[in-house]
């Protein structure tokens, strides 16, 4: 019988269709709830700001709405005028257009005349035969008048549409404005799993980052089109109001949105006098583009969006393919809504695993499985990268200890073979060596640290890391073979008289010798300082019962990062040095 969860995928893949089906079926009504929406936390702070100097809620919304309502109607009411003009003018500059195009082949009869000669020809034929053949009879089109009655049916339908959505949109707007702590204390219930402190943090923590970036992030583009519509104006280029307005809302669009702005007027200013004024938009508009992405939006609005970029950019493929134009300047907007309630709210934390630019897997992680996959190259560069950026101890702790232990853990559970292992444990050992050098040698005088691996090789290494931290000038490393008894230990520290014993184990494994040897050292030799370094899992409950039982076994020290035993195997050696000297 098949259980549930070889069912899921087909659940959350049926559940997905069922959104994208809904998405775009009710996208009439959804479009304006989701302007409305952006445009709530745009106009927030705003009606803070009134209410903080006195205006009661009702009121300061209103006086936003109404701000915001007439700046929008005069802009695409002039808008709308100078669209109308353009359509009218824009067949006289073909003249203009044709010569500069000209121009570029040279001046005279060249590829561009050959090439609109045949295309011509290619029509009129097409025009006097038909598919078959046969001679094209003429056709002749009359246009029936419409009457007035249909030229108001004709309009009425998209206007009473597009009235309707506007219409929505504010009513939406200042509903949510109005009660919006109704709506957030309706997210407690729906999010909130009964941890309403956290919830009530996250929720409010993300709104006002999700206003503050959408209300930095509108007057960014409002003012780079003010500045792009202004600097045509006074270059000479026709309807530098329409290319304005689009410059601003072609910014929402990620990567390409700003240079996309510039295509139209420079196909205008084709149109002018001479090659100056495309040559000064072409100038002018990558000027306020670099100002725009590389200054004022990285102090603004932060160096990122807080969203990876292929998320962005399948984000606005999916909204332009769902819901058009509209969904093209919406897609950034909603995704980084979306990336910032899962990096808040616990419960939609996959949001921000699928959308955000955090890293999803931590160092450790992808340096143990570019192990696991044979990529020592990659593994070598992650190891680099981690060098760099850090000192050694921290880069053991960081990456290498918790790699060994993953490596240590899923040999328990029978995911890995001992070859695999063996494996895993000698590419890293040959990193570190590429990265550190080979291991420190010692001139036979120095004090004796005796090293003893636990378990296995991974305990080995880890005790080769160490002494790569604490060896070098204070003393030379015996190591004992993991396969030695206990009373091969103990012969060996009668024999070599070292300074520090260290037991070097990756928990949970070996526990039980570790125990039993820490006994049997302190018995047969009370005087000899005892260090177990226990690395690789730190916080882990296994680690943390070890460690207590080894100090009731005798251990003077354990530890459980390389930090750490460095910490105290250094003043231990620097002591018997300093002895032996005397």
């Amino acid at each position: 019988m098949p259980t549930d969860s070889q069912y899921r995928p087909l659940v959350v893949a049926g559940v997905l269709l069922v959104v994208i089906v809904i998405l775009w079926v009710a996208r009439s009504i959804l479009i304006p709830i989701a302007v409305g929406v952006l445009l709530t936390f745009i106009l927030t702070p705003a009606v803070s700001y009134l209410q903080a100097r006195g205006l009661r809620r009702f009121h300061a919304v209103l006086i936003v709405i109404f701000i915001t309502i007439a700046t929008l109607g005069g802009t695409f009411a002039a808008l709308g005028i100078q669209l109308r003009d353009l359509a009218v003018d824009l067949p006289t500059h073909k003249d203009h257009l044709l010569t500069k195009v000209r121009d570029l082949f040279g001046g005279g009869p060249g590829v561009f005349d050959n090439l609109t000669k045949m295309v011509d020809e290619l029509g009129q034929e097409m025009k006097q035969t038909d598919p078959k053949g046969e001679e094209a009879r003429p056709v002749r089109i009359v246009q029936e008048k419409t009457p007035g009655l249909g030229v108001l049916s004709l309009i009425a339908g998209p206007l009473s549409s597009t009235l309707g959505a506007f219409g929505l949109t504010m009513g939406l707007t200042i509903s949510m404005l109005v009660m919006r702590e109704d709506l957030r204390n309706r997210m407690f219930l729906l999010l909130g799993d009964g941890q309403l402190t956290t919830t009530t943090k996250a929720l409010d923590d993300a709104s006002q980052r999700i206003s503050r970036y959408l209300l930095t992030q509108v007057m960014l583009n409002a003012a780079f089109g003010l500045c792009f519509g202004v600097g045509l104006a006074i270059i000479g280029v026709p309807y530098a109001l329409v290319w304005g307005v689009m410059a601003g809302l072609l910014r929402f669009v990620p990567f390409i949105g700003t240079w996309l702005a510039a295509v139209f007027p420079v196909m205008v200013s084709l149109s002018l006098q001479g090659w100056g004024p495309p040559l000064i938009v072409v100038g002018y508009a990558v000027g306020l583009g670099v100002l725009a992405n590389n200054v004022l939006e990285p102090m603004l609005v932060s160096r990122s969006t807080g969203v990876t970029p292929i998320a962005l950019v399948i984000a606005m493929a999916f909204w332009t393919w769902l819901w058009g134009p509209i969904g093209l300047i919406l897609s950034t907007p909603m995704t980084v809504c979306l990336s910032v309630l899962g990096r808040h709210v616990p419960s939609l934390r996959f949001l921000d695993i699928l959308l955000g630019s955090a890293a999803p897997l931590g160092i450790e992680v992808k340096f143990y499985q570019r192990l696991l996959a044979r990529d020592e190259a990659e593994a070598g560069d992650l190891l680099e990268e981690e060098l760099k950026a850090s000192s050694p101890v921290e880069v053991f702790d960081k990456v290498i200890g918790p790699a060994l232990a993953r490596a240590r853990l899923d040999h328990e559970r029978g995911y890995l073979t001992d070859v695999e292992l063996t494996a895993i444990t000698k590419a890293v050992r040959d990193l570190v060596e590429a990265e550190l050098g080979e291991e420190p040698t010692a001139t036979g005088t120095e004090v004796v640290l005796l090293g003893c691996p636990i378990a296995d090789d991974i305990d080995r290494l880890c005790l080769e890391l160490l002494c790569r931290l604490v060896l070098p000038g204070r003393g030379r490393l015996e190591l004992v073979s993991h396969e030695a008894t206990a009373s091969d230990v103990l012969e060996i520290v009668k024999r070599i008289s070292p300074a520090v014993v260290c037991l070097a184990s990756v928990p949970p494994a070996g526990s039980a010798r570790a125990r039993y040897l820490c006994k049997r050292l302190r018995a047969a030799h009370p005087s000899v300082p005892i260090v177990a370094a226990l690395t690789g899992t730190p916080d882990s409950e296994s680690a943390t019962s070890l460690r207590d039982q080894l100090l009731s076994a005798g251990a003077n020290q354990v530890t459980t990062t390389f930090a750490q035993a460095r910490d105290q195997l250094v003043p231990l050696l620097q002591v018997a040095a300093h002895r032996e000297a005397v």
